[in-house]
């Protein structure tokens, strides 16, 4: 249901969504046809405009039956575990369109990146971007669970420490990145500086913020006996 109004504009999903639009020649000359992704609001303001108003342009979209889960993420469950990260569904959306040339198909590959935990569709991939994600948190977030399922430990401790530089203020890295450090996973372990990335993370915004006072608790409990 969230990815049916991610796509077909029932309200403001309050994500960025890959411009199809931008592959499709009745868009040309608009002011965003060149950006790789729009807000919400302006997929749906596009999609309105040319499905319904316009009715120049026919959509089909269909979700791939084929879902898997990717990645998983460093917990805590008495001791350091391991949760599975998020679940990956291929969608394929066509949109048909007359020219003068005749009828126009083009077809559109995303992947979808939904946060188990969370329940919520935290990425949309889009198979015809051009932008390597290099500064997109959460898709940093997806790389960094698929890297320490693959156990390359090191490679997803420098992700988190990436994302933490462009945002500190999400409770999740944080609380991840306390859990490898006091544990050392992909880093040596340095209990000092991985209780007080807890620390930060218990004051940050989110679900994390609770989860790392558990854990926050349990460490110096642990270290009271």
């Amino acid at each position: 249901m969230s990815m049916n109004k991610c796509f077909f504009g029932y309200e403001n999903s309050g994500m960025n969504l890959p411009n199809d639009f931008r592959h499709i020649e009745l868009d040309a000359g608009t002011p965003s046809h060149d950006n790789e992704m729009l807000t919400s609001n302006n997929y749906i303001n596009k999609l309105s405009k040319y499905v319904y108003a316009d009715r120049s342009l026919k959509p089909t979209v269909k979700i791939s039956s084929f879902s898997k889960k990717t990645g998983t993420l460093p917990t805590f469950d008495k001791k350091m575990s391991a949760e599975d990260a998020y679940v990956e569904t291929i969608v394929r959306k066509k949109f048909s369109y007359v020219t003068s040339s005749g009828l126009v198909d083009k077809e559109f590959i995303d992947t979808v990146y939904t946060h188990v935990i969370q329940n919520r569709i935290s990425v949309i991939v889009n198979g015809m971007g051009t932008d390597k994600g290099d500064n997109n948190l959460e898709l940093l977030k997806v790389r960094a669970a698929q890297a320490y399922q693959d156990k390359r430990y090191g490679d997803a401790y420098k992700i988190f420490q990436r994302i933490i530089e462009l945002d500190r203020h999400d409770s999740e890295p944080l609380y991840r990145l306390a859990l490898m450090t006091y544990y050392g996973k992909g880093c040596k372990s340095d209990k000092r500086k991985g209780i007080s990335l807890m620390e930060e993370s218990s004051y940050r915004h989110g679900l994390y913020s609770t989860k790392a006072d558990n854990v926050l608790r349990n460490w110096k409990y642990k270290n009271v006996l």
